[in-house]
């Protein structure tokens, strides 16, 4: 068995030298924790907008005022707009 030298400068691999290998469950549990930050994250940003959703909203409006006046409905700036 080694002895432990009080007078060796201290390290990582002295002091955990399994620390970076595969047999390390910690830090593949906190290595996924901050995977999956990572991916929530990418998701966030593809979430809608609320200008997103207004956009949509403009469509709708469109298609229904399409549908009750049987004829083709222009979509400006402010919503739907009838030709």
């Amino acid at each position: 068995m080694d002895q432990w030298d009080d007078s060796a400068e201290p390290s990582e691999e002295r002091f955990r030298p399994w620390r970076l290998t595969k047999r390390n469950e910690i830090w593949k549990w906190v290595d996924l924790i901050l995977e999956r930050e990572a991916e929530r994250r990418l998701i966030l940003k593809r979430i809608p907008t609320f200008q997103d959703g207004y956009e949509v909203q403009k469509v709708i409006d469109a298609v229904i005022q399409s549908a009750e006046q049987r004829r083709e409905i222009v979509i400006g700036e402010e919503g739907a707009i009838g030709e």
